[in-house]
């Protein structure tokens, strides 16, 4: 039986069963596949410098305990972790390889480990920021006006999300947002060390190349879920105030230049930044 969420609170009093999986769907005997199972490039993974680069014969994905895949699947009994540094939705001929996947060879790894099935909940997808846009790639820095289209990424997308239905169509299937790197002025600070010697050194910059390379993504990513029928988190809003710019403490993302002896990777998130992703996810699934 589908418990409804208006009677969430009754349900809890009497079972006193908190997790998010149980609300989302019946469990059955036969039931298989992660409860919790998350999809994502590095913005999900939210690897270090040494977990990027450490070597792992085992998998090309490089991931850290730090991030959000990781904090919300502390609402479930059971975890995939498909987050992976480099992920993307699609290569193209003559693009450079990396040591990551693409989105279908991760579905994959899931489907050989048992680890999506009909017992799977929910499942959470970060991707688009490292694939090849016509005219513009690393994250926008090689601008060309309104290169994401939402025809581009449903297009790219709907394999993956169609397969993603085939095979947990139980799932509560959710798109995940990019954050805000650069504030709604456009202000973007490269560097912000609160001690550098004993002397704070802040850089700010306007960078609306940054904003709208991700504005586009983060739009794109919205009306794709409307297509496919699958909720979108934006991460956007919620952001605001503490971007590159934010002091440390409050910033949720990290600069360029960090403060010395942080081992983050460049814009990407801090330890607060991906508490905050996850605090974000798990309310937006409680509604």
């Amino acid at each position: 039986m589908i418990i409804p969420l208006r009677h969430r609170s009754r349900v809890l009093a009497m079972a006193a069963i908190a997790s998010l999986w149980f609300l989302a769907t019946p469990a059955t005997a036969q039931a298989t596949g992660a409860h919790y199972v998350a999809f994502g490039d590095s913005i999900a993974a939210n690897p270090t410098w040494q977990d990027q680069f450490e070597k792992r014969p085992d998998s090309p994905c490089r991931t850290s305990p730090d991030s959000y895949p990781v904090h919300v699947a502390r609402e479930f009994p059971s975890f995939f972790n498909g987050s992976c540094s480099g992920a993307k939705m699609t290569t193209y001929p003559g693009e450079r390889g990396t040591f990551s996947e693409e989105l279908g060879q991760t579905i994959d790894r899931a489907v050989a480990d048992q680890a999506i099935g009909t017992g799977t909940k929910v499942i959470t997808v970060t991707m688009g920021a490292n694939d090849k846009w016509p005219n513009a790639q690393h994250f926008g820095y090689y601008p060309g006006g309104s290169h994401i289209t939402t025809d581009e990424y449903v297009g790219r997308m709907q394999p993956h999300i169609t397969r993603l239905k085939q095979l947990a169509p139980n799932a509560r299937i959710v798109l995940v947002g990019y954050p805000a790197f650069v504030e709604s002025d456009g202000k973007f600070c490269p560097v912000n060390v609160d001690n550098n010697n004993g002397l704070p050194v802040r850089m700010e910059l306007p960078d609306p190349t940054l904003k709208v390379h991700f504005d586009q993504l983060n739009h794109a990513m919205a009306q794709a879920a409307d297509h496919f029928t699958v909720d979108f988190v934006d991460m956007t809003e919620p952001f605001a105030g503490h971007t590159t710019c934010a002091p440390t403490g409050q910033r949720w993302v990290t600069t360029v230049v960090n403060n010395p002896g942080e081992r983050l990777l460049p814009m990407h998130m801090t330890a607060e930044g991906a508490q905050a992703q996850a605090r974000i996810i798990t309310d937006f699934l409680r509604r």
